[in-house]
């Protein structure tokens, strides 16, 4: 009796909570009443008007995902353009000086006390056309050849054969030092990395430099 006389009271003050004391039919007409001041027509149950909702928060967010990659592309470039733009300002880069001629390289080498970088290579050759734009394309490699006189010799010309001899080139590419006096430091024989070719040069580098050392030792202990 006294659960009853509570369900009286909220009914007599107004309390819109649904009995569970009325029938089936009576409690989806007393839910209804509910939906209809939000304009749903007929009887709908809380889980559609969840799925309802999922759905529509689900595109709301996808538009809003749509619209951020839209302005994120207008903000900062696309990978593409970003590569695009780099290639563009590699062209203000200074790349490697070649000369073509043993000759004047050696002169040059002489008055700038410099060693020499011979690069055998030929165009029919796909492993000295990959180092020829990749290595020798390093920034690393590039600062480096600034110590050195560097000449590209073409294999395949005729006037180069005797050159070839000389250093017994057999295959491309082949890169061969040189001091500055003429003695042949160590040579690569195979495609480098821009990497693998700037240690090689520095190597050089460093074998000059303790010759260099040596000599001065031994003027010294004269």
């Amino acid at each position: 009796m006294r659960a009853v006389e509570i369900a009286d009271n909220n009914e007599s003050a107004g309390n819109p909570r649904m009995d569970m004391r009325q029938s089936p039919p009576d409690r989806l007409r007393h839910e209804a009443a509910w939906f209809r001041p939000l304009g749903v027509k007929g009887m709908m149950s809380v889980s559609m008007l969840r799925k309802i909702a999922f759905y529509g928060l689900s595109a709301a967010a996808i538009v809003a995902f749509a619209c951020f990659v839209q302005m994120g592309e207008k903000i900062f470039p696309s990978a593409s353009l970003s590569a695009n733009v780099a290639s563009e300002s590699d062209f203000g880069r200074e790349s490697v000086v070649f000369l073509d001629d043993f000759d004047a390289a050696k002169d040059q080498a002489a008055k700038e006390n410099k060693p020499v970088m011979l690069f055998f290579m030929s165009q029919r050759c796909k492993h000295s056309v990959n180092m020829l734009n990749g290595a020798f394309s390093s920034p690393k490699v590039e600062n480096l050849t600034k110590q050195f006189v560097c000449v590209q010799i073409e294999v395949n010309d005729p006037k180069n054969e005797e050159l070839c001899d000389q250093f017994d080139v057999v295959s491309t590419p082949t890169v061969q030092f040189i001091a500055v006096n003429g003695d042949p430091l160590q040579r690569v024989t195979s495609e480098q990395s821009g990497a693998e070719l700037a240690a090689q040069m520095q190597a050089a580098l460093t074998s000059i430099a303790w010759r260099a050392a040596r000599a001065e030792s031994k003027v010294m202990l004269r």
